[in-house]
C-alpha cells in the first residue's frame, strides 16, 4: 500500500526508480565528512522530502540558483529526493530480508549482554516515558519483538529514545548512564555484524544502506546551510533546520523536549568537532 509522506506517494515502483537512478552515480561521489544525526531514518525521509519541495518553490530555486556552484553543487538539489526514496527503498529491503531470516544465532554471551542491556534500558524508559500516550505506541512496538534480529532494533529503538529524551532519563540513578544511548546503538550494531558475518549480500546491502545515509544526510545539510544564509534576513531561514530538529517536529512535542532537543543538539556539534 503506498504511504504518503508531505505529499510524496512513495510505492514500490516510485522508490525503485529512485534507488537505481541513484546507484547510477553514487560511486562517484567521494564519501563526505558529515555528522551523523541520531534520528529514525525512515522518520527522517518525510522532513527530506519536505525540504525538497521547499526548494522547488519559484523564488526559493531562484534564490539557490545565485550561488557559485564553486560554494554550492546544484547537483545536490536533484538529487535530494531520488536519495530520500533510495534510503526508503533500501531499508524496506533490509526490513524484507531480516523478517525471512528466523535462524540466525548469536554467541550466547553477546545474547545475554544484549538482552541484559535491552531490558535495564527498556525498565528505564518504560518508567518515565510509558504513561506518555505519544510515546507509548513506541514502546509497546519495542516490547512485541522477539529473535535476535529484534533485540538488535530494539535497542537501535531504544537508542533513539533517550536520546530524545534524555533530560526526563538522566537523573534515574539505577539504570541511565551518560552513554546509555550510544551503547544501545553499538550492541546493536555488534549484533547486526554477528549475523551477518556469514552472509555477504546482507553485508554488502547494509553496506549501501549506510552509505545512501551518509550522502543523505550531508546533502541535506548542504542545503539548509545554504538556505540559510541566502535567506538570513527573512524568516524562510527558519524553515532550514537541522535533521535532528526536523524530525522532532513531525512528531508531539512534550514540555521537556526542548531541553533534550537542545542537548542533542550540542552533543552532535562536539562530536563533529
Amino acid at each position: 500500500m503506498p504511504n504518503e509522506i508531505d505529499s510524496y506517494e512513495i510505492d514500490a515502483t516510485n522508490s525503485a526508480e529512485a534507488y537505481h537512478s541513484v546507484l547510477t552515480w553514487i560511486d562517484s561521489v567521494p564519501d563526505p565528512k558529515v555528522n551523523l544525526p541520531r534520528v529514525d531514518r525512515m522518520q527522517a525521509v518525510s522532513p527530506v522530502l519536505k525540504l525538497d519541495r521547499l526548494v522547488k518553490q519559484p523564488e526559493i530555486a531562484a534564490a539557490f540558483a545565485t550561488l557559485p556552484q564553486t560554494s554550492f553543487d546544484p547537483l545536490i538539489l536533484k538529487r535530494l529526493k531520488p536519495l530520500a526514496l533510495a534510503v526508503w527503498h533500501q531499508a524496506n529491503l533490509i526490513n524484507d530480508q531480516n523478517t525471512l531470516e528466523s535462524q540466525a544465532k548469536l554467541p550466547p554471551a553477546l545474547a545475554e549482554e544484549a538482552s541484559k542491556m535491552r531490558n535495564r534500558l527498556l525498565s528505564l524508559v518504560n518508567y518515565y516515558l510509558g504513561d506518555d500516550p505519544a510515546i507509548a505506541p513506541r514502546l509497546a512496538g519495542i516490547k512485541s519483538g522477539n529473535g535476535y534480529l529484534d533485540l538488535a532494533s530494539d535497542l537501535k529503538r531504544l537508542g533513539v529514545l533517550i536520546a530524545e529524551f534524555r533530560s526526563r532519563l538522566e537523573l534515574d540513578p539505577r539504570n541511565y548512564t551518560a552513554t546509555c544511548s550510544e551503547d544501545a546503538t553499538q550492541m546493536a550494531d555488534r549484533i547486526i555484524v554477528t549475523l551477518n558475518s556469514n552472509n555477504p549480500v546482507k553485508q554488502q546491502r547494509t553496506q549501501l544502506y549506510n552509505r545512501l545515509w551518509q550522502l543523505l544526510c550531508f546533502y541535506y545539510n548542504e542545503v539548509c546551510a545554504a538556505g540559510t544564509w541566502l535567506f538570513r534576513n527573512t524568516s524562510l531561514a527558519d524553515r532550514f533546520v537541522s535533521l535532528t530538529l526536523a524530525v522532532r517536529k513531525t512528531k508531539p512535542r512534550k514540555a521537556n523536549d526542548n531541553d533534550d532537543e537542545s542537548k542533542d543538539e550540542k552533543k552532535d556539534a562536539a562530536d563533529a568537532d
